[in-house]
């Protein structure tokens, strides 16, 4: 089940893009595959600012080594689903999800990401990311697992909400978990693919989301 980190308002709408590859996959699998933290492209992921670093070092003495692998290791075993808080589609995003132009936009809102975990036990925390500089600031956490709700600053126009879950085995890229995706996905937006090609493969799942056309598609008149 979803426990929340922060307030949220129901209906602020939320964004995930994907390439073809990813979205199929979770239709067959009827689940949202969560991302291990150890294969993001950014290496300060699960990290400390430099303040929190030398206070922990302090704190722990002798015993920091031991206790910074123990936080690195972490990181094999926390998974992320990314998402994106826009009222409207983001070109910004397309570019950096999408494969040649070619991709998948999931829309809902956070009450409908809320709902669709209502059947699982495990629990799955929903953050908003909080956006700091690593150099100069200090963050509050009671646990190692509230590292990955904060990121530098330099990505603060991703502006993301982070579903987040620990898992204590081997994985080598993440691992899916099972949800309602008719409660999940108000809509989906197509890039670049033949938009039929996808409302048929969402018919063949007996999914009931909308499939639209990303507004990149369009062609401009003059």
């Amino acid at each position: 089940m979803i426990k929340l980190v922060d307030n949220i308002d129901r209906e602020e709408v939320v964004w995930r893009y994907m390439d073809l590859f990813k979205f199929v996959s979770m239709l067959e699998n009827n689940a949202l595959f969560f991302t291990k933290a150890s294969i993001f492209d950014d290496d300060f992921e699960g990290s400390l600012p430099k303040i929190n670093h030398a206070n922990r070092k302090h704190l722990y003495n002798e015993k920091y080594n031991r206790v910074s692998e123990l936080n690195k290791a972490l990181k094999e075993f926390t998974c992320v689903s990314c998402w994106h808080l826009d009222t409207h589609e983001s070109e910004a995003m397309w570019k950096l999800y999408s494969d040649n132009k070619m991709g998948i936009a999931i829309k809902t809102t956070m009450g409908n990401l809320i709902d669709c975990f209502k059947a699982v036990e495990d629990d799955i925390y929903l953050a908003k990311v909080r956006y700091v500089d690593y150099e100069n600031d200090y963050i509050n956490i009671d646990e190692d697992r509230e590292l990955y709700y904060y990121k530098r600053d330099i990505y603060e126009s991703e502006n993301e909400i982070r579903l987040v879950h620990s898992k204590n085995e081997d994985m080598v890229y993440g691992h899916f978990i099972e949800c309602d995706l008719n409660k999940m996905i108000n809509e989906v937006y197509v890039l670049g693919h033949d938009i039929e090609v996808i409302r048929e493969a969402v018919l063949k799942g007996s999914y009931s989301f909308e499939v639209k056309s990303s507004i990149l598609n369009k062609i401009p008149v003059f």
